[in-house]
């Protein structure tokens, strides 16, 4: 039985992310919820040395961590986009690819960043921002709680 008692707090975590990132996106669908938690940890993932990304992972619940490593090909990390437009081009992609085409690709980054803030350590927010490049950074900059 205490097994299922820790899936279901799982899931719950999970909920409780897909809860935030509605009430920023001011939506209502937790299969787009899913959608761009699944491509901006991924994306977010894809733009942090190998490091960076092991850690950050180290810091979410089972089933985020699932999501955070779905698809990981860490020979190719990390990516080499480094400006805002083709690190939002790229999350239109992967968005699109999951058919959510309404998704604002900056409101979904800016989403999954204020969510990240309210589930992790703050210093560790911090670090994983300084190793972003630069055009990245920017974007979840603008998410940072002051």
């Amino acid at each position: 039985m205490g097994h299922l008692l820790g899936l279901e707090h799982a899931v719950q975590e999970v909920h409780e992310w897909l809860n935030e990132i509605k009430a920023v996106c001011q939506w209502n669908n937790d299969a787009e919820a899913y959608a761009i938690l699944r491509s901006v940890l991924q994306l977010l993932r894809d733009h942090l040395p190998l490091h960076s990304s092991i850690k950050l992972a180290s810091q979410f619940s089972p089933l985020i961590r699932g999501l955070f490593y779905e698809g990981w090909r860490p020979i190719e990390q990390p990516m080499r986009e480094r400006t805002e437009r083709e690190f939002i081009d790229r999350l239109a992609e992967m968005l699109e690819q999951y058919k959510h085409t309404r998704i604002e690709p900056e409101l979904a980054a800016v989403a999954v960043f204020k969510t990240l803030q309210t589930k992790i350590d703050p210093n560790e927010v911090k670090k994983i921002l300084a190793q972003l490049p630069k055009g990245v950074r920017k974007i979840f900059s603008y998410s940072i709680d002051t």
